[in-house]
C-alpha cells in the first residue's frame, strides 16, 4: 500500500529551500520514496494559498517501518529546518 505526504508550502528563501531539498531528495530515495508532484498548483476556480505544491509518494507507512527511518541521521537532518520552518 501506497503513502502519500502533500506539501502545500510558500518558500520565503529560496537558498535555505534548496539546502533542504538536497539533503532531502536522496534520503526520500534511500527509503523508497519519490516526488510524483512538485511544483505550482493550477487553480481552476477559486485562490489556492500557496506558492508551491509537492506529493510524495512511499511504498510503506511510519506504522509498518515502525517509524526507524524517522530515526535516523540523514531523516533527522532534513526534519530540523522543516521544523523550525527555516526557510
Amino acid at each position: 500500500m501506497s503513502v502519500y505526504v502533500i506539501a502545500s508550502l510558500t518558500i520565503k528563501d529560496a537558498v535555505r529551500f534548496e539546502d533542504y531539498r538536497r539533503l532531502l531528495l536522496p534520503t526520500m530515495a534511500k527509503y523508497g520514496a519519490r516526488l510524483v508532484a512538485r511544483g505550482g498548483p493550477i487553480v481552476l476556480e477559486g485562490e489556492w494559498p500557496r506558492e508551491r505544491l509537492i506529493i510524495a509518494e512511499s511504498a510503506w507507512s511510519r506504522r509498518e517501518s515502525g517509524g526507524l527511518h524517522q530515526n535516523t541521521p540523514s531523516q533527522r537532518r532534513c526534519a530540523k529546518p522543516r521544523l523550525t520552518r527555516n526557510w
